[in-house]
């Protein structure tokens, strides 16, 4: 029987092998331009041509270690902000009604989460963008809380109307049932 141990040493050998540093980025960066080149068509339908130029992209990206260290960076950062929009996105489905612009308050919370993480990642390959706005990071959240919380209040506001939809048709399915109750 293996312990956790032994994934522990697994991840410690990928690293020395330098797997994590050069073997990852590649194909990240292989793959992603040889889907663009495939998909905008770029050269037809000729994969030989796209698989070269992806290949001498992905090879000339790995040079330099600006690659590895902005991956090293981003990928860490941008799971916790993954899980901070799993989190946002589970409590307005469990709270806030069925309509549009709880959609686009959702994709408000994803690009501010989206910059905050590409503005903290840039940092140690610039060597400091982005440090002079991290600063104000507690400022900036509450400004957009504060906004936020703001566009509720008025969404509230102007969808008092005499066409207002019933609250069984407009509210999350877990308070329609505990409202049922």
């Amino acid at each position: 029987m293996t312990n956790g141990l032994a994934f522990g040493q697994l991840f410690d050998l990928f690293e020395q092998v330098g797997i994590f540093d050069y073997i990852l980025p590649f194909l990240v960066i292989f793959a992603i331009v040889y889907g663009i080149l495939v998909r905008t068509k770029l050269f037809k339908d000729n994969n030989a041509i796209n698989g070269i130029i992806a290949l001498a992209v992905g090879l000339l990206s790995l040079q330099f270690d600006m690659v590895p260290v902005f991956f090293s960076q981003v990928f860490p950062k941008l799971g916790i902000g993954l899980a901070v929009i799993l989190i946002v996105i589970i409590i307005l489905g469990l709270f806030m009604p069925q309509q549009k612009w709880v959609i686009y308050v959702l994709f408000g919370i994803a690009a501010l989460v989206l910059i905050m993480v590409l503005a903290g990642s840039f940092e140690p390959i610039t060597g400091g963008f982005g440090t002079g706005f991290q600063q104000y990071t507690p400022l900036i959240v509450t400004v957009v809380a504060f906004t936020i919380i703001i566009a509720i209040v008025m969404g509230v506001l102007a969808g008092q109307d005499k066409d207002k939809p019933k609250f069984k048709e407009i509210v999350s399915p877990i308070l329609k049932d505990l409202h049922l109750k």
